[in-house]
């Protein structure tokens, strides 16, 4: 690494981790995020002598254990339940940037301007600092992305399995962390005799030690591996929607991907009587008013930020076309691949729950979504460090969200 790029990447990082500190600060004790009252009860309510809370009693208890195991730890030692959920998703939306971090590294891709450019872009995205602060579980499956990303390359079959099972007994949606390492595995056809092995075992262990607690939990007790609260708590309403669904799928669609309701209202809005993808696309750079409330300087900020970006999203997919065969270019095929199976993710998601109340389609469900995001902003964007440290400071700052 030059000394130049050594000197902005240190920089960057002092930058980046003092917005952390600032951001945690600024939000302290503010339970904030969207359903963080049950998700504090299931911290209050989980017990370690007795983890099988009744699935049908509680809203959040369907969800695997982990992310109110380690908040419920703090609390064991006195600290308040809020702030102990802040902390955990303090802690590992930083483990989610130094696993990004030391995977670029690795690659020597540190040493280049558009590597810096997208750790720092990616990482400091309004929802990336929204999770690090926020009452929310998603911010732990990211972490284990990128620790499942980092082991992948490295070939660390141990920490692989490791963080597939962490990210298993946090969420579901951890299921989408699986194929990651076949995607890194894709990009180096050359090398598939020893880089597949690595990636297929250690998926199948991971596979192997958490589906005892699966099967017992969820297929005996429910009929199936993966169940939904809302098959349970409004199935009146989820019904009805689905008949309207299936009434008019394309009309469905129709209003889904090109319905023109939703972006005549304000960015801070959300329309609760039709799904909207639209409305996805703006979670990845404002709140929203059921959820908090944005001071005007933070909406501003918001609103330029969500115009701006698709036109640069665009630019970006163009140059990755035209770009080299580097291990840059290898490493956003696995970023843009793993971006579009979040994405295809949230569509099918929000096509079987299409009760809108239920906000099925949320940004923050798929939030490996800044990977891609952030890298097609670093292909497409001059490099200005000042703009970059502007861009981690302001949205930490303000915060903007």
């Amino acid at each position: 690494m030059s000394l130049s790029s050594l000197r902005t990447e240190r920089t960057l990082l002092i930058l980046f981790l003092f917005g952390k500190m600032a951001a945690l600060l600024l939000r302290w004790g503010e339970a904030i995020g969207w359903d963080s009252g049950v998700h504090l009860e299931m911290v209050q309510r989980w017990s370690f002598t007795d983890p099988l809370l009744p699935i049908r009693e509680h809203f959040y208890a369907y969800h695997p254990p982990l992310a109110f195991y380690l908040p419920k730890l703090l609390v064991s030692f006195g600290l308040d339940p809020v702030l102990s959920v802040q902390f955990i998703s303090t802690l590992a939306s930083i483990a989610a940037f130094l696993f990004l971090r030391a995977t670029l590294r690795h690659l020597k891709l540190l040493e280049q301007p558009q590597g810096i450019a997208f750790l720092y872009l990616a990482s400091a995205l309004p929802l990336q600092v929204h999770m690090g602060t926020s009452i929310n579980m998603d911010v732990l499956i990211l972490a284990a992305a990128s620790a499942v990303l980092y082991y992948t390359i490295r070939g660390v079959r141990l920490g692989l399995i490791t963080a597939l099972v962490f990210g298993l007994f946090t969420k579901f949606t951890a299921v989408l962390l699986l194929p990651v390492p076949f995607f890194v595995a894709l990009t180096r056809p050359d090398r598939w005799r020893n880089i597949l092995p690595k990636a297929v075992f250690p998926v199948f262990i991971a596979i192997a030690l958490v589906f005892p607690y699966y099967y017992g939990r969820y297929e005996r007790a429910e009929g199936t591996l993966l169940p939904h609260n809302i098959d349970f708590f409004q199935t009146e309403e989820l019904a009805r929607d689905r008949a309207i669904r299936d009434q008019d799928r394309t009309k469905f669609f129709r209003e889904f991907f090109w319905g023109t309701s939703a972006s005549t209202a304000p960015i801070e809005a959300r329309d609760q009587s039709t799904m909207r993808f639209l409305n996805t696309w703006r979670d990845l750079w404002a709140g929203h008013r059921l959820n908090l409330y944005q001071t005007f300087p933070s909406l501003a900020f918001s609103r330029l930020y969500a115009a701006i970006a698709w036109p640069l999203l665009v630019v970006g997919l163009i140059r990755f076309f035209r770009e080299k065969r580097t291990v840059w270019w290898r490493l956003g095929v696995i970023l843009l691949t793993t971006s579009l199976l979040q994405l295809l993710f949230i569509i099918v998601h929000s096509t079987l729950y299409v009760h809108p109340i239920g906000i099925p389609n949320k940004a923050i469900y798929i939030p490996l979504i800044v990977w891609g995001v952030g890298y097609l902003l670093s292909v497409a964007l001059p490099f200005s460090w000042e703009v970059i440290a502007a861009f981690v400071l302001v949205n930490h700052l303000l915060p903007v969200y």
